[in-house]
């Protein structure tokens, strides 16, 4: 694998993001998974580590207002303070190298560490709906949510439909939380790309696009599957307001103080501190 600096990228690039692409990853979150969800993340990369701020109670509201006023509304007019549940998710991004279509062969790419940070009481807001992405997008779009290694490492042609042979780690404060040989993938590159670029316009992906491939297991919300069941049956504000009570518990959570640091061999590590909200 050739190691060259990440592109610049700028306001032109996309970034898109797969969830539930690691068979454990699928069972921790009780969610159910014939295909990746595939979703936007709005925030710009930002190249190395280094500080992150927890979003104000200000920021959560505009975001979820931005999804749905009326759910911002409903959920405010009961709790005034609302969680951050802070998440991480260590993955591997492709960065695109040319244009690609659908159909077509194995496109040229790199391969960046990112570190895909969750909002996790946004993404609960999106509790019952037909299409959780706009609220996932929310969820993972707020500034500084997008850290990524400076250098890229760019398989050769022969390597381009094989995932690279490396393991993904987050610590927190020095304690594992989670480790998976990438290989655990349940799609190959190809596949990711082509479920990535039926849902951008045109179904191509552009030059310079990132799309992130999704996280193994051992990140801090887990909800066992009949919670979510459970879930369904109660109105929505107490839905999720009991899912806001029930993962605030968990000290698994990032925090102000907390260093976060993802990793993968061969692809160096992104270390970031966590700050409160500005």
């Amino acid at each position: 694998m050739d190691w060259v600096q990440t592109p610049f990228l700028g306001a032109a690039s996309r970034v898109w993001a797969m969830g539930l692409t690691f068979a454990d990853h699928v069972r921790e979150t009780g969610e159910k998974a014939d295909a990746p969800v595939v979703f936007a993340k709005t925030c710009r990369p930002s190249l190395g580590g280094g500080h992150l701020h927890l979003p104000s109670q200000d920021a959560l509201a505009q975001a979820l207002f931005a999804v749905s006023p009326a759910r911002q509304q409903r959920l405010a007019a009961r709790r005034s303070s609302w969680p951050v549940l802070l998440d991480y998710e260590v993955e591997l991004g492709m960065v695109l190298l040319d244009d690609w279509q659908i159909g077509q062969s194995m496109p040229r790419i790199g391969y960046v560490l990112v570190n895909d940070l969750t909002a996790r009481s946004i993404q609960i807001a999106g509790l019952g709906v037909d299409d959780p992405a706009p609220y996932w997008s929310a969820a993972k779009g707020f500034v500084g949510f997008l850290p990524m290694s400076s250098r890229m490492g760019c398989p050769s042609e022969a390597e381009a439909d094989a995932w690279p042979d490396t393991n993904l780690s987050t610590r927190v404060n020095g304690q594992l939380r989670q480790h998976s040989p990438l290989r655990n993938m349940l799609y190959t590159p190809l596949q990711v790309l082509a479920h990535a670029a039926d849902h951008a316009p045109g179904h191509s992906l552009m030059r310079h696009d990132v799309v992130l491939t999704g996280t193994p297991a051992g990140i801090a919300l887990q909800v066992p599957r009949w919670k979510r069941r459970l879930a369904n049956c109660l109105p929505y504000e107490m839905a999720v307001h009991s899912a806001w009570r029930s993962q605030a518990a968990c000290d698994r959570f990032l925090q102000a103080g907390d260093l976060v640091e993802v990793s993968a061999d061969g692809f160096g590590a992104l270390s970031s501190s966590i700050q409160g909200p500005v």
